[in-house]
């Protein structure tokens, strides 16, 4: 800065003393925010040591809340335990595998409206391995008829219905 001035003293002396003065205001400037800032956190930090103060002296009665809430929600559990294993047992509505299950019956049912006017007409007598195959196409009826209890239906509300009673 100083190689600039070409010799001149005077103008060489105010330039510097320019520059000095420069730093100063911005060494100032950074004083202040640096103090500025330093106060925020002073300010956070004694926010902190309030609450802190605060917590500490409700001590035993922090302890009464937290032991109440706790009992609380060990009997809300207990209760909802007791509804949880009925809402496991109920099939939603739009389950996919009991979309399956009723595929897969509604093909059996064909089968067997098919294969009984065949044993029946054939035969005098229907025989043992023909009334075998006829008692399983039964037999699959009734389990489907028993899983169809299960499959949960909607309330008046839209929500699938989570009580096992209103659903059987």
């Amino acid at each position: 800065m100083l190689e600039k001035t070409n010799g001149d003293v005077e103008q060489q002396a105010q330039m510097e003393r320019d520059y000095q003065l420069k730093k100063l205001i911005n060494g100032k400037c950074e004083e202040q925010l640096k103090i500025e800032a330093a106060r925020k956190r002073w300010a956070l930090l004694r926010k902190k040591k309030k609450v802190i103060v605060q917590i500490s002296n409700l001590g035993v009665k922090m302890e009464e809340i937290l032991r109440d809430q706790t009992q609380k929600e060990d009997h809300n559990r207990t209760k909802e335990e007791k509804a949880n294993w009925q809402q496991k047992m109920i099939i939603p509505p739009n389950n996919y595998w009991n979309m399956q299950w009723n595929n897969i019956t509604v093909l059996i049912f064909i089968i067997y409206m098919f294969m009984l006017p065949l044993f029946i007409c054939f035969d005098k007598v229907i025989s043992r391995d023909n009334i075998d195959a006829l008692i399983i196409f039964d037999i699959v009826f009734m389990i489907d008829r028993c899983a169809d209890l299960f499959v949960g239906s909607y309330n008046q509300d839209g929500q699938p219905e989570t009580k096992l009673w209103e659903v059987i």
